[in-house]
Parts: structure tokens; C-alpha cells; sequence
């Protein structure tokens, strides 16, 4: 009787053992990445994340250890960037005060501005409602302190949607 105690004693203590009430781990962040359409594949890359990467794969769907997840249909593409750069313009970059927005539209639509800061706080959002031609407005920066920002831009009208991120810095 005292074996059978004592071994399952032991065999509590050390079945214990692996076990935590709280685990602090290392913890893998994106510093940064982006993709691109080479000869027509699409190449997505990060840096800052861990170096051991596995892949499983079932009948549709393909799990990747760690950041990058395939998504469909979002993002940015190369037709978005045509698209914006045929159709808006901004400017100055750097800015002091304001970055001014003009765009020439053959249809009108809803533009949704919106300013983060780089780690993803909104700083402000503006909605306008584009007539079809020519149109500008200027976004007042003043508030913003010196930095880099991300202007979003979300543009939707009754054929499709483009959206579009703008990197400008903020400077006195």
C-alpha cells in the first residue's frame, strides 16, 4: 500500500511539474512587410518573425505558422495604385499644415479619408461625397504632431470600391 502512494504521490509531483498558472513566452511581432506580383506570383514577406515556419495544408485551405495568412480579395494590388494615381493627387510630402487633395473622376462616389498615426492610431477621418470631374480639399494636419502618418483612403461608388494608404510625414 505504501508503494502504491508513493508512486502515485511521484507521479503527481512530477505530472505537475510542466503545468503553470500563467506562462509568459516570447512573443513574435511584424516589424514591418509587404508583397508583390512577380511574373505573376504573389510574394508576401515580413520581418521579425520567427525563423522555424511550417505549413499544413488540407483540401481548401493552407494554415501558415506565424504572421502571414493568405486573405482574398483585400489589400492593396497593382490596380489600386494605377487606378489612385490616375485619379488623385496629393501633395506637399512633407507637409506643415495641410495636405492638399485633388481628384478627376469620371464617376462621383464617397471618399473616407482617414489619418493614423504608424502604429494604427486614428488620428482623424473626414468622409466626402465626390461629384463626378474635379474636385480638392485640403486635410489640416496643424493638430498632428512631427511624425510619419498613413492616410487611408477608402473610395466606393456604384460600379467598385479602391482604397489606397499614403505615407506623408508631418514636419514644422
Amino acid at each position: 500500500m505504501k508503494k502504491i502512494l508513493c508512486a502515485s504521490l511521484l507521479l503527481a509531483f512530477y505530472g505537475a511539474m510542466p503545468a503553470r498558472a500563467q506562462s509568459i513566452g516570447p512573443a513574435t511581432l511584424n516589424a514591418a512587410g509587404n508583397s508583390a506580383v512577380v511574373a505573376g506570383n504573389m510574394y508576401e514577406w515580413s520581418v521579425g518573425e520567427m525563423t522555424l515556419v511550417n505549413t499544413a495544408a488540407g483540401s481548401n485551405v493552407v494554415v501558415t505558422q506565424g504572421l502571414l495568412q493568405p486573405v482574398e480579395d483585400q489589400g492593396l494590388s497593382i490596380k489600386n495604385r494605377d487606378w489612385f494615381k490616375q485619379h488623385f493627387r496629393l501633395y506637399p510630402n512633407p507637409a506643415s499644415q495641410v495636405i492638399n487633395l485633388g481628384s478627376t473622376l469620371q464617376q462621383g462616389g464617397k471618399l473616407t479619408l482617414r489619418v493614423t498615426d504608424i502604429v494604427g492610431r486614428e488620428m482623424q477621418r473626414k468622409e466626402y461625397e465626390l461629384p463626378a470631374g474635379s474636385f480638392e480639399t485640403a486635410v489640416d494636419i496643424t493638430s498632428l504632431l512631427n511624425g510619419n502618418y498613413l492616410l487611408e483612403m477608402l473610395f466606393v461608388n456604384s460600379k467598385s470600391h479602391y482604397n489606397m494608404v499614403y505615407k506623408f510625414q508631418k514636419q514644422d
